[in-house]
């Protein structure tokens, strides 16, 4: 972490490494650390993408749970509900941890990986709009709401 504020990589090779969320994660030469910008590019587009999943487990489990069979059936309702929430909680667990992974990558002060850490969120934001307009699975149709919240740590 840099005192000084943000850091680039270019014109500091003298200053110390970098240590990428792990002690044992130092970028120390040029291929790690452009591994770690492309890890956390990927980390940022798995926070949105993961609201998306998210959201449509809970909308078709929800649709699944009004049909004429779970009226039926109690114990399939109970079982399918317990499942249904059992899977919102663990992805919610995965999108808040790997949330803060990023605003801990976003603390290190290094310039060019607190960039990739905004555009992946953005990335994951802009995959998360496109949802497909037909059962075959066409997309680019922007249909989610935009008023959504777009915190990755506290966005539930």
């Amino acid at each position: 972490m840099w005192m000084s504020g943000f850091q680039f990589a270019q014109g500091n090779e003298l200053s110390p490494c970098v240590v990428f969320l792990f002690p044992q994660w130092v970028l120390d030469t040029r291929p790690k650390f452009g591994g770690a910008c492309i890890g956390t590019i990927l980390m940022g587009i798995c926070v949105g993408c993961l609201t998306v999943v998210r959201q449509s487990i809970t909308h078709q489990g929800l649709a699944k749970g009004t049909s004429e069979a779970s009226e039926r059936s109690p114990q399939n309702y109970k079982l399918r509900s317990v499942l249904l929430h059992s899977a919102v909680f663990g992805i919610i667990a995965v999108q808040l941890t790997v949330g803060y992974f990023l605003m801990l990558i976003a603390m290190t002060y290094q310039a060019e990986l607190f960039i990739c850490v905004m555009l992946g969120l953005a990335l994951g934001h802009v995959f998360g709009l496109l949802k497909p307009t037909s059962p075959h699975g066409k997309t680019g149709k922007l249909t989610k709401d935009a008023d959504e919240p777009l915190e990755p740590c506290c966005a539930i």
